[in-house]
């Protein structure tokens, strides 16, 4: 009995542009790109850890704002793997997919530009061994673009079932058109890394001032921890797209944050949504439900404040296993393996509310905050000179650094809203309305660094918390002087986010002549979370 074939997908070059966006999205694959050059920063000003930049000073300042196109890091199992000869190269990326698909692309250009890729691969060797080191298979393309000598197509998209995550690869290329006549051959090694799993999680205030810019945050994290991938945050309000980070990136076990704002027209009860939507098609990537909450904006009567702080630490399990037998030769295989990943992650949010207008510039604000009698932050600023936002609503801020935190101040209509957001993610994506009102330089689609790494080495900023979280806001302006000590008291909670699930599938790879492996996939989400609010 014939055994079917590996797939092999060569695509015209005015299509491929497309069609490498969209598997890209539908796996949540890591197609290459360089991560961040320190240069886009202050000179110097490099974390001793992971060579991160260092953030400082007013988010206005454009020297710490670098585009969402490039990825502040990428350590994506299956990523950068690439090979040169003479002047001549191939790139590789391979994913095995939750359906148990492998897909692994291949390029004589860049993994995001597939079509422009230049040259010719007339010739493909692919060698595939499997997580215990067997070798599973050696497939041999000739003339893979299907188009004849040189006209064959320098990117490749093959499917190949049956490969479990885990598995290598070495690919042995030959390439024309780049050196003259010359026919280079070019190795390429790397692994194959299990799809993506993204999910957003929402931090909105309870209350909220109308026709104020109020602040909203997400954070995104990465499941799995073996690829990265990019998607569309988007906020939505009462089921409208209000505003958006547009392919923002978060990297393979990392959780990142969305900054977004938005300033409420009406008071009364306002439904707030997270949604991870594909870059390239618009279709929301579904991990779990949706993260929702309801924001009551309000007309303020009195000075008034509230106060949210959650740790979470999420633990994700998966479990793979298969077994295989070749008819033909006798051989057969069982195998299984097991990984968990956790990740912690602490965000605050503050909000304070005052019935009058505020006076600019303003003279001093103090803000200091901290948990179980130890201070985490104590700043001060003087002078801060207003810009003028969205709406008409005069804001001021200033980015606390060392915690990956932003204090702002807006003043509109009669009212003045003021607030303390501590992001949880590694990087923080200005959305398009947070740019708009509070960067200064009508630079969007961009990110900041959150740059002290004092326990979590994956990159937030945690410090230890007691049974609560503290802080204490002091603001002056020439008409005087007014303080908020909001306090949230901690509990803790543990639940499934997402019950084991497991599904198994059957394939019949061209490798085993016949044969079948028997491969099974499983997962679970646990997450531990210490929360609280308060209100005064």
């Amino acid at each position: 009995m014939s055994s079917p074939k590996p797939s092999l997908r060569g695509f015209p070059r005015t299509s491929l542009r497309l069609t490498a966006a969209a598997l890209c999205a539908l796996l949540a694959a890591a197609c290459s790109d360089n991560a961040t050059s320190p240069s886009l920063v202050e000179p110097g000003s490099l974390n001793a850890k992971k060579g991160l930049p260092l953030v400082g000073g007013i988010l206005a300042s454009t020297g710490h704002l670098v585009s969402n196109k490039t990825k502040y890091s990428n350590s994506s199992t299956g990523s950068n793997a690439t090979g040169r000869s003479g002047t001549a190269k191939l790139a590789a990326s391979a994913i095995v997919a939750t359906d148990g698909r492998a897909w692994l692309t291949v390029t004589t250009g860049d993994l995001e530009a597939l079509a422009a890729a230049p040259g010719a691969i007339v010739h493909l060797q692919v060698k595939i061994t499997g997580p215990d080191g067997d070798k599973l298979a050696t497939l041999n393309f000739q003339d893979p673009g299907g188009l004849g000598g040189t006209g064959s197509l320098g990117s490749l998209i093959l499917q190949l079932d049956g490969v479990p995550p885990g598995s290598t690869f070495r690919l042995q290329g030959n390439v024309r058109g780049i050196d003259g006549r010359r026919t280079d051959v070019v190795t390429v090694s790397g692994g194959f890394g299990l799809a993506a799993a993204i999910e957003a999680r929402i931090h909105a205030p309870d209350e909220a001032v109308v026709n104020t810019p109020t602040v909203i945050t997400g954070t995104v994290t990465e499941l799995n921890g073996q690829v990265g991938s990019r998607a569309d945050c988007v906020l939505y309000v009462d089921g409208v797209r209000v505003d958006v980070a547009d392919g923002i990136w978060v990297d393979a076990g990392d959780a990142v944050t969305c900054a977004f704002t938005h300033t409420f027209t009406e008071t009364g009860g306002h439904d707030v949504e997270i949604r991870l939507e594909d870059p390239s098609t618009g279709t929301t990537i579904i991990v779990g439900s949706f993260s929702s909450d309801t924001v009551q904006v309000i007309d303020p009567v009195s000075t008034s404040w509230t106060i949210s702080a959650e740790e979470r630490t999420v633990a994700s399990s998966n479990w793979h296993w298969y077994d295989w037998l070749n008819p033909v030769t006798g051989a057969r295989k069982d195998y299984s393996d097991f990984d968990i990943r956790q990740e912690r992650t602490q965000t605050v949010a503050v909000t304070g509310m005052l019935t009058r207008n505020t006076s600019f510039p303003v003279a001093v604000v103090r803000v200091r905050y901290g948990s179980g009698g130890l201070t985490w932050d104590n700043d001060e600023w003087t002078g801060l000179v207003v810009t003028t936002g969205l709406n008409g609503a005069q804001c001021i801020n200033r980015q606390v650094s060392p915690l990956g935190a932003l204090f702002y101040l807006c003043s509109s209509g009669g009212n003045t809203s003021f607030g303390y957001s501590r992001f949880g993610g590694i990087v923080t994506y200005h959305s398009d309305g947070f740019s708009r009102t509070f960067d200064g330089a009508g630079v969007e689609d961009v990110f900041t660094w959150n740059d002290s790494y004092i326990e979590y080495q994956q990159g937030e900023q945690v410090r230890p918390w007691g049974n609560d979280v503290w802080m204490k806001i002091s603001i002056t302006d020439v008409l005087g002087t007014f303080t908020i000590d909001p306090v949230a008291q901690l509990t803790t909670r543990e639940s499934t986010v997402q019950p084991r699930t497991e599904s198994c599938e059957d394939t019949f790879p061209w490798w085993l002549d016949g044969g079948r492996i028997h491969a099974c996939f499983a997962s679970e989400v646990r997450e531990s979370v210490r929360s609280g609010e308060g209100a005064g």
